[in-house]
């Protein structure tokens, strides 16, 4: 099956497979109960199939950049400066780390280079991946966060509760705007802290409203 002017040169459409199935011809009848000349495919459709069959003949695909976005990206390109060798570098010269609570990527404080010697002079374990996250996210030394924690007998420093009972680590508390580190939370009274956006008006409030509205609402 071939649409003339469709596919790229070369390109040709399988008759059937998945990309057929997955089409509905009315409510009830699919696509693969008709002849493959009788179905009418949408212009979305279509170029997944072209995309597909392109894949399945090994036929060299076509560049989905323009000069405008080569240009744009060109315009919007950012430097860093590596916190080891002090050299500014761009971005692709960086390797980038996942964060799963901000949902982003972050580059890494060291260049790619810097960041094998680093590798080469401590070793991958969980104690150094710890100590990095630390300092990169908190700038908080890995034996500074054993003493707090020792401190505050390895328990939260607003409801009490113990690392033991939590069965995990407490999380770092910082201040968002000065970044400077307050102390260790269990990860719900961290999370109320952020909610609150941190302003003791907002807590005293929520406070007074629970000792009020304690026995149900009253108008």
């Amino acid at each position: 099956m071939s649409e003339p002017g469709c596919l790229p040169q070369g390109w040709s459409l399988p008759d059937g497979g998945p990309w057929l199935r997955s089409l509905r011809v009315g409510s009830t009848k699919r696509a693969s109960t008709l002849s493959p000349a009788c179905v009418s495919l949408c212009s979305n459709a279509l170029r997944r199939a072209a995309r597909a069959a392109g894949r399945a003949s090994g036929a060299p695909a076509r560049p989905r950049c323009s000069p405008q976005n080569t240009r744009r990206r060109a315009e919007n390109t950012v430097t860093k400066t590596c916190s080891h060798c002090q050299q500014e570098k761009e971005l692709t010269e960086y390797y980038q780390f996942w964060d799963k609570w901000a949902e982003r990527k972050f580059p890494s404080s060291r260049c790619k280079p810097c960041h094998q010697l680093y590798r080469g002079a401590n070793p991958h374990n969980k104690r150094n991946r710890k100590a990095e996250k630390l300092k990169l996210r908190y700038g908080l030394d890995h034996e500074r966060w054993q003493e707090i924690r020792q401190e505050q007998n390895y328990s939260c420093m607003i409801c009490g509760v113990t690392e033991e009972a939590l069965g995990r680590k407490l999380d770092v508390d910082h201040c968002h705007t000065s970044g400077v580190v307050r102390g260790v939370l269990c990860n719900p009274c961290n999370t109320v802290l952020g909610h609150a956006r941190d302003k003791v008006e907002v807590l005293e409030a929520a406070a007074e409203y629970l000792r009020k509205n304690s026995g149900g609402y009253k108008s």
